[in-house]
């Protein structure tokens, strides 16, 4: 199985030291891997790798698995929310659906494969596009009440799809060993977007700021387009030689990315980059954050970590 995707999330603008420190919080939730993190109106969702779902309504403090709905084992590769809708895909059966904050949840899979795997979500307006492995790209206009597939102009052959970002009506796609492809009708047709990216890399993550698309070529650290992909360009300087970057969020003017040696930090649309690491274990990846008002969680390995003071220090 190759190695696991994960989005990343982060929330403020004031995130500049690099002597952070990091608290673990896992009461309730063992120290498993966390793969996705989200915020849901100050509830926080935690999405495992094979043990499904938990949430906390109390910063992180404590946890609970909210299962009620899933197989057993589940494997969650993303969230996504719309309005108060909360969507997760899955590896093997599909997408399911919560719309009482993760009380109940039920499977969403109209129109997808049987035991179809899933990993990227994408909310773009009323429409939630999803991203498969070996069954292209699907999207939902009711709320995913049924999928259509959409894939004109994307290969023939299996491939795997790691991420999908937008900016603005563009919709960005990233396909294992394929590149970067390009929508501008809403999936109605792709066209592949590679220039001065490195021939044949992977791309797990995506991410948008305006006009500024971010992408992550594996053991190639961050490259940029301002152009919708007709032109990329790196963006390394402070990243480690050869990053494997995993995950990438762009919030505000801030862009964060998970790589093989730690979180690091963007100010400045990827001209420089600082780490963002201290009181994180040694080697982990952090798969994703989410924040609310006060606190930033951070999915990781070794299970959730908090850091409080709007990012200004870390506790």
């Amino acid at each position: 199985m190759k190695t696991k995707l994960f989005t990343l999330l982060l929330l403020f603008a004031s995130i500049y030291r690099i002597n952070s420190q990091w608290e673990q919080i896992s009461n309730g939730i063992s120290p498993i891997e966390i793969d996705k993190v989200t915020n849901v109106g100050g509830n926080i969702f935690a999405g495992t790798y094979m043990h499904g779902i938990f949430l906390s309504s109390n910063n992180g403090k404590n946890w609970s698995p909210v299962n009620n709905g899933f197989p057993d084992s589940m494997i969650i590769g993303d969230l996504a929310v719309s309005a108060t809708n909360i969507f997760a895909s899955t590896w093997g059966k599909g997408i399911y659906l919560s719309t009482n904050i993760g009380t109940t949840w039920t499977a969403v899979n109209n129109g997808l494969p049987l035991n179809v795997w899933v990993k990227p979500l994408l909310v773009n307006g009323t429409n939630i596009f999803a991203g498969t492995f070996h069954s292209g790209i699907y999207i939902s206009t009711n709320n995913g009440s049924s999928w259509s597939a959409i894939n004109n102009g994307l290969p023939n052959n299996p491939y795997e799809v790691y991420s999908i970002a937008a900016s603005g009506s563009s919709i960005f796609a990233s396909l294992y060993s394929y590149g970067i492809y390009l929508s501008k009708n809403n999936g109605g047709n792709w066209v592949v977007r590679n220039n001065g990216l490195p021939t044949g890399a992977s791309i797990s993550c995506l991410a948008a700021n305006g006009t500024y698309v971010f992408a992550n070529p594996y053991h190639h650290g961050i490259y940029y387009t301002t152009d919708e992909g007709l032109n990329w360009s790196e963006a390394n300087n402070g990243l480690p030689d050869n990053t494997i970057a995993w995950s990438l969020q762009v919030i505000g003017t801030n862009i964060f990315t998970g790589t093989a040696e730690g979180a690091y930090l963007s100010t400045n649309n990827g001209t420089s980059w600082i780490s963002i690491n201290n009181g994180l274990p040694s080697n982990t990846f952090v798969h994703s954050f989410t924040a609310n008002v006060t606190n930033i969680f951070g999915g990781t390995d070794f299970g959730l970590f908090l850091t409080s003071n709007s990012g200004v220090n870390w506790i």
